[in-house]
């Protein structure tokens, strides 16, 4: 039922935009592609740095491609449904999705859901994590969250399984011995703050794009940076709590499509991702937003992937 919904979904993007006009120039690509709209997957409900994403360079590829390019929102499974569904699309271009990694790479429903079988063609972004409280809560620092852990388990609020947010709450647990649970279920990672601002859950890890977004809404509150650079004061870091290693760990937002693209038409999009990364239009935006850029072609993605493999194999006996 869940795929018949989506093929509605699609179809009907694909309808709404069929009388869209070519005009201009755009990449050259060996084939007649793209010749109708494409489908760019977003895997998160509206609101969060994914879906940013999505719209944003929505916006940027089509002025480059000069077809529709149609961001369309499918949650669920923290990001693995939306790839997962790349499986069964066709391998023609016109259905490319965002992907978190590492997160992503940890969860797999099915022994067939190999990452290494997809066709990567742009890494975007690379971005820290930080572990964030709601404005109000008592837990002000890194010590209050050790003191309240001694009392009870912390809860803390995950966007999925599947997300990078999940992968380093459970190794931010196990590294520090903190008592705690988990409460899941949340539809994106704005969600998970929003978890945390009305006392749902006690903290979250996520990008510090989103908490930074949240924290200017007077939501949340950051008290711990994963990355390994001079934290704010009163901000502990990976490092001042004598775990550098847990600063190894950013969230890469990459692009992928069906497995077997053929490579003139991967080469193109890929292409035309980059120009779109590297633009001064997506420069700015990604200022505006607190985002960090850092796009990656073909070769480099994967380089980047399976060094991210790596480290997933280094933690996974810690879940």
């Amino acid at each position: 039922m869940q795929k018949i919904n989506r093929r509605k979904i699609l179809s009907a993007a694909a309808g709404a935009c069929a009388g869209y006009s070519l005009i201009g120039s755009r990449p050259a690509f060996a084939s007649p592609f793209p010749n109708r709209p494409i489908n760019l997957i977003i895997p998160e409900a509206p609101g969060g740095t994914f879906d940013a994403y999505g719209r944003e360079f929505s916006r940027l590829l089509q002025d480059r491609l000069k077809v529709n390019v149609e961001p369309i929102n499918m949650p669920g499974a923290g990001g693995a449904e939306a790839i997962f569904s790349l499986f069964s699309d066709a391998a023609d271009g016109y259905t490319i999705s965002l992907i978190g990694i590492p997160g992503g790479l940890m969860h797999n429903p099915r022994p067939d859901f190999n990452f290494n079988k997809l066709t990567w063609l742009a890494n975007l972004s690379r971005e820290p994590y930080g572990l964030a409280v709601g404005t109000n809560s008592l837990i002000k620092n890194f010590s209050d969250l050790l003191q309240l852990a001694s009392t009870r388990p912390v809860a803390f609020s995950i966007d999925g399984p599947g997300s990078t947010g999940s992968f380093l709450t459970k190794i931010f647990i196990a590294e520090t011995n903190l008592r705690s649970k988990i409460v899941a279920g949340y539809q994106g990672s704005s969600a998970a703050v929003l978890a945390v601002a009305r006392g749902e859950a006690d903290a979250t890890v996520q990008s510090l794009t989103t908490i930074k977004k949240m924290q200017s809404a007077s939501l949340a509150h950051l008290i711990f940076q994963f990355e390994n650079v001079p934290a704010p004061p009163g901000i502990e870091s990976a490092k001042s709590i004598g775990k550098p290693e847990l600063g190894e760990i950013f969230q890469w937002r990459s692009i992928v499509a069906p497995p077997g693209l053929p490579q003139n038409i991967a080469a193109g999009l890929s292409a035309a991702l980059l120009d779109c990364a590297n633009s001064s239009e997506a420069q700015q935006w990604a200022q505006k937003i607190h985002a960090e850029l850092f796009p990656l072609g073909q070769a480099e993605t994967l380089k980047m992937v399976a060094t991210q493999e790596a480290i997933v194999k280094k933690w996974r006996p810690l879940m």
